[in-house]
């Protein structure tokens, strides 16, 4: 998922699911160096933990990424230099091998398809043949007719592609259902006009859960691929860039809302579960068996335990980059992750990065939680679980993860 780059700084404390947690070797932040791979680390400041139950792998700077999607040992990324190819054959050293730069308009999100990349852009749909992933091929172009639209977010199913897309001149949200029986010639079937800003989309059953922005989420009954229809939403606090579905639960990164979690048991009628804050932005959620991988910026990469989708257990985290976005595959996790400087500061210049999560997840603890009188009566009384202290970086802020559970509908 691609990300705005404003953010805000704050520095989590380990949660609930870190105590007691045996560190091993710290390491810092990958070298700043424009150097293939980064494998050379230095202790920024002593005593302070980077990282616990993640560990980086490799590392490849002056690359800007804005999704990746990874097939194979390659992985596919995007940006506004359009399109790269990554091999990851070997996790320590990625090496940039293949590239598109025809293509006008920044790159957003990247879906893979069989041989097929589909590339969402401010220039259209893009579908790219990626059977031999040195060389990328455009094959085909999707884009609509009349005023300019920006396609940002894709995801497949059963042969259909549920996109997102925005008109940035007014701004309006679009989303469409687009036939991909046809891996190269996709046609649409349907689209329609919502509120907010179309970021990102994902599906569960007959229904597609459509991140909007400022606009919050919006549910749409795709029962029909051919007439889909809006059946409710919920207007998040922040700005829900980025969604993921697992089970009766939504998950939306909701930017600075933080992570955000619905019950979708009736989908007409979401209810908040609880919701998050994390460290800085919330840009990504990526979801693997019970955890939840979390890119929240210059808090780096956050992991949950989400056994209990009401009470998230924070089971690791790297902080030794900005973490924009994420994929997974296999052992390792693949992301967009801009260098830090000895100030604990982003960098302006991306980077690829490889990781591993080394720890397990726990089985949930239930635990007796104070009373917090919430701040909007419409998803009623939260309560929040106060977490062990821990040593702060210099010159941050120092704040706790908080996991709220709400109860009441909306």
């Amino acid at each position: 998922m691609w990300a705005l780059v404003q953010w805000t700084v704050v520095l989590v404390t380990l949660g609930a699911g870190l105590a007691g947690t045996a560190l091993g070797s710290l390491t810092g932040w990958p070298a700043t160096s424009s150097a293939d791979s980064a494998t050379t680390f230095t202790q920024a400041v002593a005593g302070t933990p980077i990282a616990v139950n993640v560990e980086l792998i490799g590392y490849k700077a002056s690359v800007d990424v804005y999704d990746v999607a990874v097939t194979g040992s390659y992985a596919i990324t995007t940006s506004c230099f359009g399109v790269r190819i990554i091999s990851v054959a070997d996790p320590t050293n990625p090496m940039v091998v293949g590239s598109d730069y025809n293509q006008s308009g920044c790159a957003f999100n990247v879906t893979l398809a069989d041989s097929y990349a589909y590339v969402s852009s401010q220039n259209g749909l893009f579908v790219f043949d990626i059977s031999d992933p040195v060389n990328p091929l455009v094959v085909n172009r999707l884009s609509f007719s009349g005023p300019e639209w920006d396609f940002t977010g894709n995801m497949i199913a059963n042969n259909y592609m549920y996109a997102a897309f925005f008109r940035p001149t007014e701004p309006k949200a679009g989303f469409a259902v687009i036939d991909v029986t046809n891996r190269a010639n996709p046609a649409v079937l349907s689209f329609f006009y919502t509120s907010g800003i179309g970021y990102d989309v994902a599906l569960s059953g007959n229904y597609a859960y459509f991140a909007a922005g400022e606009a919050g989420l919006r549910v749409i009954d795709v029962t029909n691929p051919a007439s889909p229809r809006e059946v409710a939403f919920y207007d998040t606090p922040g700005i829900a860039i980025h969604v993921a579905v697992a089970s009766n639960y939504v998950y939306v990164a909701d930017r600075q809302g933080g992570l955000r979690i619905f019950d979708i048991s009736n989908p007409a009628n979401p209810r908040e579960a609880a919701f998050v804050y994390m460290p800085d932005y919330t840009y990504q959620v990526v979801l693997v068996g019970n955890l939840a991988y979390v890119a929240s910026w210059s808090g780096g990469l956050r992991v949950f335990d989400i056994s209990d989708p009401s009470n998230l257990i924070e089971v690791g985290y790297y902080a030794g980059l900005c973490i924009s976005n994420i994929a997974i595959a296999g052992d390792y996790i693949y992301a967009g992750g801009n260098a830090k400087n000895q100030y604990n500061q982003c960098s302006s210049s991306g980077g690829f990065a490889v990781l591993r999560f080394t720890g397990s997840s726990p089985t949930p603890t239930p635990t007796e939680t104070p009373t917090v009188t919430p701040t909007n009566s419409a998803i009623g009384t939260l309560t929040s679980t106060p977490m062990p202290a821990v040593t702060s970086l210099p010159n941050r802020i120092h704040l706790p993860v908080v996991v709220h559970s709400s109860d009441g509908g909306w």
